[in-house]
């Protein structure tokens, strides 16, 4: 990349349109020279700003970037024309301010726009978009260009005695490095998954054998080491003591099965016994409820009866009744319509007779419609005339007002003419008096900017008092932190205690728990095989083990370990949070102080902006002053914007004075034409208004609307004669019409009438009601019930009585069958076998459940343990491998220093670094120094990899990098950063770098050291590289022909260009 031409507008500290022709350069090597604070490095900010968007501080941002000396309704243009790769491509960056809503002199937030146009292809629009064009063209983000192409000396002289660690994230920067990352970072959080897997699974088996392995309490010490985590027979013991439980518990399990047949056999004979004693009772109860059977049913007979008749009443009779009456009802309903249809005949005929009487007038009305229309169409023809004379007076009108308005505004710019010749007068004696503002205004913005600059490093978001509250905040979180793991630990041994207790109390009820779950399964399924004995029962025995009211399921001891495992995880994570807040705080307090010290305040310690009151004190002092300047500098502002303003006036009013009078002169010509035409105007108006009737177009109409309306209120009472009589007419046919379709309907339902009251009483005759009182007095007999459900309850408590006694004579016979010689049985004896032998089982139980609990303890034990040694044993060669490679690439503590597998890769890029400065190191040393790429340090714990020594040919002797004297670690960090800028640009994708930009640095240099510097920069030139020189040393002044001189004003920065 090769600068051709660089254009800045109201940039850092150049405010007009400045120009940088890097094309006129003749040879490579310029000089950029300047007094401090001129403006020489803002050339290479331009320079970044139109390629990335950023200055080449990092601290400022978009508003910062625009000029202070100009309006910010003046936009920033920066405009770059460069070289690359043999094609020639113009960037151009804005920053537009715009103006607030209803303020004169307030802007918004600054909006950035951008435009790339490359040769021979359409122009990129858009900030972001051009910025990653520029970097695909270059090769290089903007940290890389930044620290490539512009060479701080104070940068790289801490690059030079940077440790390993420092100098590993500069170059991290400059060289992409993710995939020696990626494998290192892999290898080292496989090896920390894996030893965390690993030692997970250690401290499961050591709490398996802690916890969960409960042992006899009469087992001797002696024993108990065989069950130890680490012991190597631990899987061997533990099986042994499976078969001897797995023994004991057979051959308790065979007792309990000989008792329990024999408390089944005692079972069978009391259920037998009972069986017949419930067989008997059940026999005297039906004798005693048949009895009662047959003592009813003569009354059932009689009910019986009684539905036939209601049956007959209800489905026969009734409906016939029915008929008959709703057909006498319809023909009494035909004839009250037929009646009132005749009088409403009567009123039709009479309304009739009155429609034709109304239009006997018809004919006069017409006439004297037609005339009224005749008069308002002779007033029309009259109209059109009126309509120019309204005209006529109209202009008349507006010439009047235009010869007033002519006169006024020739009175009014003359008294203008006279007013603006006092006004200037009194401004320039005004302006005279106001001296020159500027200069004023200009010295207090900059001391106003400093101190805003305080108050926002102190207030602003992220500043000095927000980074100490937040560490005050971050004190209180650790003090809270460290109480709630206080709390988690207490409350984790309190839930492992619980579960401890919980576990104890569910192997004493173990036999408690089996038995209810073999009594559920009895009544769920009539059947089960006892879990421990093997043993099937048919019914629930009185000698099942009974349940301990405190003993806890199975779910409850899993609950109560769970909470445990909860809580501790708590803890844990209460005491990373502990151990994060604290290097937290540390470094708050670190970036704080670190703040602080930039301020000119005086500052010991943490212990002063902890203290309560300092800081809002610092603060009340800064802006106390901060205010005392913003009103100094807003009464130079307002004194300055009125002399620009006053200044302004004069030289309008003296531009307005030969205007205001030739504008008179236009007014007084103006009037004159009017004053003619209204003369005219009177003339022709007067001899209109002799051809007119009536005084006015208003007039005329206004007589015109009343024949018009009055004609056709005429044509709309005739139209409605016309169809008052038409309606009359049809009403009264239709009414006709209506009338003789009733009369027949009545002789028809007449006839219906006669044949239903026949019917019904053939009805009753056949089903033997005497009259329709008697079928009305059955049906009331339903009460409020409907007659089906009366019928259908009745009838069913006929079939049931049938029913039941059929049934209780049936199960009569089966019992007497059944208990034919037998005798109540006695049960109390069977009862008190029974309970002997349960209790007998009932012992027999708890062992065989205590017995089974240990055994399936010890088998738990032995999984899991099986388990977790499995999952060891095949680790065991992955983690040898993973330790030694993980080891390796992270690069732990040994002797030479940790060298990591990143920095052993950076090493190689490193030593193309220094191979480079090297020969640079020849010619400005004459040959007495190289640099030496060292891989270890003294301290084991150290990182390594990337140190630099200093070889003095001379002596064959090495010496550390920090050792050099002023001179020497200014040509070896020049030799440095020249040297890593060529190994980026061959990183680059070969893109070639044609510019670069040196930094300051040479003032401390002896005639001879600098001579040599010289030398080396111009080699750089050859091939037409431009190499700028920022400094304002005498000598590099004299030395270089080419100069781009800054000077500062108070208007801002300008530039003058020498030799070029």
């Amino acid at each position: 990349m090769r600068p051709i031409r660089l254009e800045m507008t109201a940039f850092g500290s150049y405010a007009e349109h400045t120009v940088v022709p890097f094309d006129r350069l003749r040879s490579g090597l310029y000089l950029i020279t300047g007094d401090t604070g001129a403006g020489k490095t803002t050339i290479f900010d331009a320079i970044m700003f139109a390629l990335y968007g950023t200055a080449s501080g990092t601290d400022r941002n978009d508003e910062m970037m625009h000029c202070d000396h100009v309006s910010k309704g003046v936009d920033t243009v920066v405009s770059l024309t460069f070289a690359q790769s043999g094609k020639v491509h113009r960037v151009e960056r804005t920053i537009h301010f715009s103006k607030k809503r209803g303020s004169k002199e307030e802007y918004g937030d600054p909006k950035v726009s951008a435009v790339l146009q490359e040769e021979g292809t359409e122009a990129i629009e858009g900030a972001s978009k051009v910025s990653t064009r520029c970097q695909e063209l270059l090769g290089m983000d903007k940290d890389q260009f930044r620290r490539i192409v512009m060479l701080a000396q104070g940068e790289f002289r801490k690059f030079l005695k940077a440790d390993s660690t420092e100098k590993n994230e500069i170059l991290s920067k400059l060289f992409d490095h993710s995939e020696y990352l990626y494998y290192q970072n892999l290898l080292a959080e496989t090896r920390a998954a894996l030893q965390k897997q690993r030692g997970e699974q250690a401290v499961e088996l050591e709490r398996l054998m802690r916890s969960d392995l409960h042992l006899p309490e009469d087992t001797s010490d002696e024993d108990r080491l065989l069950y130890l985590p680490g012991h190597p027979q631990l899987l061997e013991n533990l099986s042994t003591l499976v078969a001897r439980a797995e023994a004991e518990h057979q051959e308790i399990g065979a007792r309990s099965t000989r008792q329990q047949q024999q408390i089944e056999r005692l079972n069978r004979e009391r259920g037998a016994a009972e069986q017949v004693n419930r067989q008997l009772t059940e026999l005297e109860e039906k004798r005693h409820r048949l009895r009662l059977l047959e003592e009813a049913a003569p009354e059932m007979e009689d009910l019986a009866h009684r539905i036939d008749r209601a049956d007959a009443a209800l489905h026969t009779a009734y409906p016939a009744l029915k008929a008959a009456a709703e057909a006498k009802k319809a023909a009494e309903r035909t004839r009250e319509e037929i009646a009132k249809q005749q009088e409403q005949l009567s009123a039709l005929e009479e309304s009739l007779r009155l429609a034709t009487e109304a239009r006997a007038a018809d004919p006069e009305d017409t006439a004297r419609q037609n005339a009224l229309q005749s008069q308002a169409a002779q007033i029309g023809q009259q109209l059109e005339r009126y309509g120019v004379l309204n005209a006529q007076k109209k202009e008349l009108a507006e010439a009047q007002r235009l010869f007033e308005a002519a006169s006024a505004e020739q009175r009014a710019l003359e008294e203008r003419h006279r007013q603006a010749k006092e006004r200037i007068s009194a401004l320039e004696k005004e302006l005279a008096a106001a001296g020159d503002t500027g200069v004023e205004q200009l010295r207090l913005e900059t001391l106003h900017k400093a101190r805003q600059g305080y108050v926002q490093e102190l207030t602003g978001n992220g500043g000095i008092v927000s980074r100490v509250q937040q560490a005050k905040a971050l004190e209180e979180s650790l003090a809270l932190t460290r109480q709630k793991l206080e709390r988690s630990a207490a409350q984790a041994l309190q839930a492992n205690e619980q579960h401890q207790q919980l576990y104890r109390a569910l192997l004493s009820g173990q036999a408690g728990l089996l038995a209810r779950e073999l009594c559920r399964r009895i009544e769920k399924e009539g059947g089960a095989s006892c879990p421990v004995c093997g043993v099937h029962h048919d019914a629930i025995g009185a000698g099942f083990a009974p349940l301990a009211a405190d003993t806890p399921s199975q779910e409850r001891v899993d609950e109560a370990r769970a909470a445990f495992e909860a809580k501790d995880a708590q803890r844990q994570r209460c005491q990373r949070e502990l151990d994060r807040l604290q290097g937290d705080l540390n470094a708050a307090r670190e970036a704080a102080l670190e703040a602080l010290r930039r301020l000119p305040v005086t500052l010991e310690g943490w212990e002063q902006p902890a203290q309560p009151g300092w800081l809002e004190d610092v603060v009340a002092r800064f802006r106390s002053e901060e205010l005392q300047t913003a009103r100094e500098l807003n009464t130079a502002k307002q004194q300055h914007a009125r002399a620009q303003e006053w200044s302004k006036e004069a030289e309008q009013l003296r531009t307005s004075l030969e205007g205001l009078a030739a504008a008179a002169g236009e007014q007084a010509e103006k009037a004159a034409a009017q004053q003619q035409a209204i003369i005219r105007l009177d003339t022709a108006i007067k001899e209109t208004e002799k051809t007119l009737t009536y005084a006015s177009g208003q007039e005329a109409a206004a007589q015109q609307r009343r024949l018009l309306t009055e004609a056709e209120g005429l044509r709309r009472l005739l139209e409605k004669r016309q169809k008052a009589c038409e309606d009359a007419m049809r009403l009264r046919d239709t009414a006709v019409g209506t009338l003789r379709e009733k009369e027949a309907s009545l002789r028809e339902q007449d006839t219906q009438q006669e044949n239903a009251r026949q019917q019904a009483k053939k009805v009753l005759a056949e089903t033997g009601f005497e009259s329709p009182a008697a079928v009305r007095e059955v049906l009331e007999g339903f009460g409020a019930m409907n007659g089906e459900d009366w019928l259908r309850l009745q009838r069913k408590t006929v079939a049931d009585h049938d029913h039941e006694t059929k049934a209780t004579r049936e199960r009569i016979r089966e019992l007497e069958e059944a208990t034919r010689g037998k005798v109540m049985q006695p049960l109390e004896r069977l009862d008190e076998q029974i309970r002997q032998e349960n209790e007998v089982q009932n012992g027999l139980n708890a062992q065989h459940s205590e017995c089974f609990t240990r055994l399936s303890g010890y088998r738990g034990v032995l999984n899991g343990a099986t388990r977790l040694k499995g999952s060891l044993k095949d680790t065991d060669s992955a983690w040898q491998r993973i330790d030694r490679l993980g080891t390796l690439a992270t690069g732990e503590s040994s002797e030479g220093g940790k060298l990591s597998f990143e920095r052993y890769v950076m090493g190689s890029l490193f030593r193309e670094v220094l191979e480079m400065a090297n020969r640079r190191m020849d010619v400005m040393s004459g040959g007495k120094y190289e640099l030496i790429h060292k891989t270890t340090v003294r301290r084991s714990n150290a990182s390594a990899g990337l140190e630099i020594e200093v070889l003095d040919v001379t002596t064959g002797q090495q010496r550390p990098a920090g050792s050099l004297s002023g001179g020497e670690a200014f040509f070896t960090s020049l030799a440095l950063a020249l040297g890593l800028s060529d190994v980026v640009q061959n990183h680059a994708g070969g893109r070639k770098l044609d510019a670069l930009f040196i930094d300051e640095g040479f003032g401390t240099l002896s005639e001879g050291v600098l001579d040599k510097a010289l030398e080396v920069l111009g080699q750089l030139t050859e091939g037409n590289r431009l190499i700028g020189i920022i400094s304002h040393v005498d000598k590099l002044d004299e030395s270089i022909a080419q100069k781009i001189r800054v000077k500062g004003s108070e208007k801002g920065s300008t530039l003058v260009l020498e030799g070029m």
